[in-house]
């Protein structure tokens, strides 16, 4: 009876044991689970903390062309969210190559909407480790209005009245069509690319375009001046191909202005009378009667006159300055050869 007494309070004694141990053992195992778990996710954190998970560029600063997305040295995560907004374009390069261009939309980054990076990188299908690459996001609305003027005035020679220092002014409309290819000849290596910084590259092209119509022979001055319209359209067909070089669209080109000599404009302005009232013969018939009628009136508005012998030397003088007049137009009108009109 000793012996199974004692047995059995052993046996009671170790239940309890058990039961207290499974007791805490529970709860402290709980307690581990839950610590470890808080150490993972202390872990998930500090690596994702790591990892770019979002990618967007906002402003309203609309002189912005391009910006580089700042990714403070972290790398970018599988499966990161691209924000592309209207009017951006998102371009990735890699190590100086273009690889992916992303229009507006939304996007979960993977080797299916990054071919051309998933090809550069040599990744398998369903790769899912955190990658780097430089970002761009490039503003693709037309930029309006761009002021465009020689910088100073430029000598062009014209064939009607020689070398020349005149100056001219308008504006133009453009807009990126090409982001990667601007972000290879203009960008560069920039973090940031203006409106501004892009004007004076731009600017030089119409400057060179506009000289190089007078240096070739392409255009006279009076041709130019005379129809400002025209040409503006013949600046911008030259100029058009030059922007697309750049990944740029030349959507208008206005010239606005052309600055001549003030002796200058006033023979152009002769000139245009002339081809108005149909060629040389009526103009120099115009001015004679101009002078004549003038000579009239002078003689009438003078006290004590001569009469008419005064009127005759009136008249004279301005015949002759009207015969003056027609000759020097003649020469203009002659173009490059300054052959005087021959009389009937």
């Amino acid at each position: 009876m000793t012996g199974g007494f004692r047995a059995d309070k052993k046996f009671r004694i170790n239940k309890k044991v058990l039961i207290f141990l499974r007791r805490h053992l529970s709860k402290a195992i709980i307690e581990i689970k839950q610590v470890i778990t808080e150490v993972m996710m202390g872990i998930r954190d500090f690596i994702k903390g790591q990892l770019i998970d979002v990618i967007e560029f906002t402003t309203d600063n609309k002189d912005i062309l391009a910006h580089k997305f700042d990714d403070k040295g972290k790398q970018i995560m599988m499966g990161a969210q691209l924000t592309v907004r209207p009017g951006q374009r998102v371009v990735f390069i890699n190590e100086g190559e273009i690889a992916d261009i992303f229009d507006d939309g939304r996007y979960e980054l993977s080797t299916s909407n990054m071919p051309i990076l998933t090809k550069i990188k040599s990744w398998k299908y369903g790769f899912e480790s955190p990658f780097k690459v430089d970002i761009y996001f490039v503003s693709v609305d037309e930029k309006i209005g761009q002021p465009w003027g020689t910088p100073s005035k430029i000598a062009v020679k014209d064939p009607d009245f020689g070398m020349l220092r005149i100056g001219a002014n308008g504006y133009y409309n453009y807009k990126i069509e090409d982001p990667g290819t601007f972000i290879v000849k203009l960008v560069g290596t920039d973090r940031e690319y203006t409106v501004d910084e892009c004007r004076t590259h731009l600017n030089g092209q119409f400057t060179n375009s506009f000289t190089d119509f007078f240096g070739e022979a392409k255009k006279t001055l009076f041709e130019a001046y005379a129809n400002i319209q025209e040409f503006s359209e013949d600046v911008y067909g030259d100029v058009h191909p030059k922007f697309t070089q750049f990944g740029l669209s030349l959507i208008s080109f206005d010239l606005r202005e052309i600055r001549v000599p003030e002796v200058v404009e006033t023979a152009m302005d002769e000139r245009a009378s002339v081809a108005a009232l149909g060629g040389m013969d009526m103009y120099q018939r115009k001015t004679l009667t101009d002078a004549t009628a003038e000579a009239a009136v002078n003689m009438s508005q003078r006290d004590g006159g001569s009469g008419i012998a005064g009127m005759g030397m009136e008249v004279a003088t301005g015949m002759s300055m009207g015969s003056m007049m027609g000759g020097m137009m003649g020469s203009m009108m002659g173009g490059n050869n300054g052959q005087q009109p021959q009389q009937p």
